[in-house]
């Protein structure tokens, strides 16, 4: 199987995007609400962009492992225009209640992440960086299913029941 690496910009316009949605606010809470464990607080930009770029390194080590090179990109600051412009555009599409386009940006993480399972073939790292993007894959989720869908919690049905 062939593999490359996904381009870094990719990875740090999830990584705005998720941002924006940390910022935006619902009941005076993160509307995200990514919960930072390591250091008992919620995520903010800097720890989100991290840890998305932590499945970038998994990518890159994992293609490096298969081919021998280096195709890493290494400026930590390098996209930062970029991520700031994702951070804007979801944290105003949800603060605007616009679901069906933040659906959109949705469906792009779900191929996004399609494309780094396949392209990441260290079973060790492909776990890794899948358990990262599937972890921020439920956050939108449920964030995008809690603002359109009340009433389904702790149910499994195709109706809400009145």
């Amino acid at each position: 199987m062939s593999s490359y690496v996904i381009s870094k910009q990719e990875y740090v316009k999830i990584a705005g995007f998720i941002a924006g949605l940390q910022a935006a606010e619902k009941y005076g809470e993160s509307a995200l609400y990514w919960w930072n464990h390591k250091e008992n607080r919620l995520h903010n930009d800097k720890s989100i962009k991290a840890l998305i770029l932590t499945a970038y390194d998994c990518n890159v080590i994992s293609v490096m492992k298969q081919y021998n090179e280096d195709q890493s990109e290494f400026d930590e600051n390098e996209y930062n225009e970029l991520f700031q412009e994702y951070k804007q555009k979801s944290y105003s599409l949800y603060s605007r209640c616009q679901f069906t386009t933040l659906k959109k940006y949705y469906y792009s993480l779900i191929a996004f992440i399609s494309c780094f399972n396949y392209q990441t073939e260290d079973e060790t790292l492909n776990n890794k960086g899948m358990m990262i993007l599937q972890t921020a894959l439920y956050k939108v989720s449920k964030l995008i299913f809690q603002s359109e869908c009340n009433g389904f919690w702790g149910t499994f049905s195709d109706e809400k029941e009145s």
